[in-house]
């Protein structure tokens, strides 16, 4: 399963549930039945036959049903979600302080709330935004302004990923940047700069960071404006 939840049933067997990561087995002839549970969901999958797989079955290396966290490889070779999260923390902070997520621009409208099972945890759904396949571009409303003194600094934290799987405390205090992301098109990248006082002493005015990918199609630019006032 891609993305969402559902249900799975088989005879003898009480009603089972999965998400997305999960992938689900079955052998020519054996009896199942499947579907979205409270929400649609988006599945792909394969057929694969001929001695070697009769082998694995055989010898117990797969078996009929449910699967957990079945994450293969190049599952997919294009974005389905698209998510940031950012934060800064500046001399005087204990804990990170969230500067944007997905709810922090307008251009790409639809949001999935539900992706990781909770609400904090925001991504756009490049699909039903009907926006695969073509160029991203757009500003966010995050800004924070810092006071540094002399010997200070503050440091900016980020991730922007087309996520497969994310861990239950993605958009949630007091980290807000997800533990554990699992990009099935490796489309991934990351941002960690810390910047002091001595930075702006000798002039700084802006910054840009490129954020590079392995994956065809899958290059991420984050431009990000520091200024002093």
């Amino acid at each position: 399963m891609i993305k969402g939840e559902g249900w799975y049933w088989s005879p003898g067997n009480d009603i089972q549930y999965f998400s997305a990561g999960d992938g689900v087995i079955s052998t020519p002839g054996f009896v199942q039945s499947y579907g979205g549970y409270g929400s649609v969901f988006v599945e792909d999958f394969i057929c694969f036959d001929g001695p070697v797989a009769d082998f694995m079955f055989d010898s117990g290396v797969i078996s009929n049903g449910i699967v957990p966290n079945a994450i293969f490889s190049g599952f997919l070779d294009f974005p389905t979600e698209l998510g940031w999260w950012f934060t800064t923390k500046g001399p005087n902070d204990v804990q990170p302080v969230w500067l944007s997520d997905a709810t922090d621009q307008n251009q790409l409208p639809t949001i999935d709330s539900t992706f990781s099972g909770n609400a904090e945890c925001q991504v756009v759904d490049v699909i039903a935004a009907e926006t695969l396949a073509i160029n991203y571009n757009f500003d966010t409303s995050g800004s924070r302004n810092v006071i540094l003194r002399q010997g200070e600094s503050f440091s900016l934290s980020g991730i922007v990923a087309s996520p497969f799987v994310l861990s239950g405390d993605c958009g949630k205090a007091p980290r807000y940047i997800p533990t554990t992301i699992v990009s099935a098109s490796d489309c991934i990248g990351s941002v960690n700069e810390t910047f002091g006082f001595s930075d702006f002493i000798r002039g700084t005015s802006g910054q840009q960071t490129t954020i590079s990918t392995n994956t065809l199609g899958c290059d991420i630019d984050v431009i990000y404006q520091i200024s002093v006032q």
